[in-house]
């Protein structure tokens, strides 16, 4: 997502500088669109870090009740949001590097939240466990045995 995101501002930046000043490239404006990749690559590996300990959650999760880990998976959200608002908002970085930024904290909630509701909808006791969707209608596994 990091290399689409450099690609698709990279071409318009070129594009914006080729209708405004008839230029192709302007290596100035490039490299403050996409200034602070050190502070992107701590970003992300930070990011990483944080987005591992959704597996801890969900263990605490499949162990206790809806009351311990709801918040806990509440703050984790806002934890990680936080962490990457800090990256964005701390240094003196171009927009695409913002946008890096915050495209993978959107990826990485989104893929941690896939993993959480699989987890807690097929492992624990659940009365929607044997529930597929089919199309439009939903249909008991159960049922059909």
């Amino acid at each position: 997502m990091v290399v689409a995101s450099f690609i698709i501002l990279t071409f318009s930046l070129f594009y914006d500088n080729f209708i405004k000043k008839g230029e192709i490239l302007d290596m100035i404006a490039f490299l403050e669109f996409f200034r602070g990749a050190k502070t992107v690559i701590l970003a992300w590996i930070t990011l990483g870090v944080i987005f591992f300990s959704i597996i801890f959650i969900t263990k605490i999760a499949l162990s206790s009740s809806f009351y311990i880990w709801l918040p806990l998976y509440m703050s984790y959200i806002a934890g990680i949001a936080s962490v990457a608002v800090y990256f964005a908002k701390s240094q003196e970085i171009g927009f695409a590097s913002v946008i890096i930024i915050m495209a993978e904290l959107v990826r990485m909630i989104m893929k941690a939240h896939s993993y959480f509701r699989t987890k807690l909808l097929y492992i624990k006791n659940n009365p929607y466990k044997d529930f597929e969707f089919r199309g439009i209608k939903v249909e008991n596994l159960k049922s059909q045995k």
